[in-house]
């Protein structure tokens, strides 16, 4: 019964990773287009590690990121889990510290 509870629970997450790629790259554009030049992109936080593995999220977001850059490859790094939560404080204090 436990088993069924968390494959069913799994299957939710994971059916909802395409949508939430579709969100990310949305915001990316809005910010490429902010930021014009960029040279590297880190992807951390928000369930990046699952996202890496079972969506197309990798494949589309270096698609995009080169419609940006004429393109060219923009390097993208995905963090590993090891050090995401670690970032994620370090960026809530960097915008603590510019409010």
């Amino acid at each position: 019964m436990r088993r069924a509870r968390q494959d069913k629970v799994r299957q939710v997450v994971y059916d909802q990773l395409e949508p939430l790629a579709d969100k990310i790259l949305d915001t990316v554009s809005q910010t490429m287009r902010i930021a014009k030049d960029t040279e590297l992109v880190y992807v951390y936080g928000g369930g990046s590690i699952p996202m890496l593995d079972e969506s197309n999220l990798r494949k589309v977001l270096n698609e995009k990121l080169k419609s940006f850059s004429g393109g060219y490859d923009v390097p993208v790094i995905w963090i590993d889990k090891e050090y995401a939560q670690y970032l994620n404080e370090l960026g809530l204090q960097v915008i603590v510290e510019a409010l």
